[in-house]
């Protein structure tokens, strides 16, 4: 059996009570004693004080966390930055515990006139523009990944089911495709929405 603590959009440095929110998030890690974590995105900005704060206190557990890029860690840098920050490889990337696998999206771009873009700095307002967007080379990964045999468990900040504009993925139908063709996908969870819309 697999233990897993998984959280979105804590925002550390954006709300006014950050602090006790991750305060609460690291005694109750405390407690259950995850095998992992799991961060949806819009955990906190990129910064030196935050990586302080936020990053190697959840660190400091001895428990791999596992990052997902949010809207808001790209608000402000470029993606480089923020997975530098989060000390990721790549922006989506996939690891396996005991026979499950896990996959770990980056949905942080939009398309506009059939070019795909970064999300930086709230650009996907431009005229035309389809936000957010998985783009056709994660899409191809994807795809592979799940076709591996393995029951997966997918990890977004946005969400694969949302129809609402800038809140789920634009091209969901694509990728909803892609898990009704193959029945290793056994669950979805995603940050982004919450109680504050």
């Amino acid at each position: 059996m697999v233990k897993l603590t998984v959280f979105g959009d804590l925002h550390y440095d954006e709300l006014p009570n950050g602090k006790r929110q991750l305060d609460n998030l690291m005694e109750h890690i405390a407690r259950v004693k995850p095998d992992f974590i799991v961060s949806l995105g819009d955990l906190c900005k990129p910064t030196d004080d935050n990586k302080k704060i936020v990053i190697e206190r959840l660190d400091s557990l001895g428990i791999p966390v596992y990052h997902t890029i949010g809207n808001h860690e790209t608000d402000d840098c470029e993606l480089e930055k923020a997975i530098d920050f989060l000390s990721m490889e790549s922006p989506y990337y996939s690891f396996e515990y005991e026979d499950l696998k896990f996959i770990v999206l980056n949905t942080c771009y939009f398309s506009n006139n059939d070019k795909e873009i970064q999300y930086y700095g709230r650009n996907y307002r431009e005229e035309n523009s389809l936000y957010p967007i998985i783009p056709k080379d994660e899409i191809e990964w994807l795809n592979k990944e799940i076709r591996e045999g393995k029951k997966s468990i997918i990890f977004s900040h946005h969400s694969l089911i949302n129809d609402y504009r800038d809140r789920g993925v634009s091209n969901r139908k694509e990728i909803q495709k892609i898990f009704d063709d193959n029945d290793n996908v056994i669950l979805c969870m995603n940050g982004h929405d919450h109680g504050d819309d």
